[in-house]
């Protein structure tokens, strides 16, 4: 969002998000040994290096290495964003990043995000159900 007090400010078709595509490097990787295991090699050579490209992708478009994590990219400002979200962890979750890498985002995420009750979405209190303060339950479903 433009401005994150104000919903209609939403620009979901600028950004890149890193949620997504560690959920994408995962599938591809679960695609490639799929087809390792039936016997298609072809397949498999090309799923493992759609996971490799995307994978190189988000460590170049998706790590803000100024901040020490993972966020999405913004295609009309062509920057990676500034703000922390529970989105940084999943490069973590997905076995995507490297383990330097890995560890700054536990740092940050440990530090500014884990309340009691779980991890808050991000750290905007916009009076949204998916902001700061609330964490946990409202998030797990």
């Amino acid at each position: 969002m433009d401005d994150p007090q104000k919903l209609g400010t939403i620009r979901t078709t600028s950004i890149v998000p890193v949620d997504l595509n560690a959920l994408m490097f995962k599938m591809e990787k679960l695609l490639a040994r799929a087809s390792q295991e039936s016997g298609d090699a072809a397949s498999a050579s090309k799923y493992e290096a759609l996971a490799t490209a995307r994978q190189k992708a988000m460590e170049k478009y998706l790590w803000n290495d100024k901040e020490g994590w993972y966020a999405d990219y913004d295609l009309k400002s062509k920057k990676v964003r500034n703000q922390l979200t529970a989105a940084a962890l999943f490069p973590l979750y997905v076995k995507a990043a490297a383990q330097d890498r890995a560890d700054k985002v536990a740092v940050a995420t440990s530090s500014r995000l884990l309340k009691p009750g779980g991890i808050t979405t991000t750290t905007v209190n916009s009076g949204q159900q998916w902001d700061a303060p609330m964490a946990g339950r409202h998030c797990s479903g």
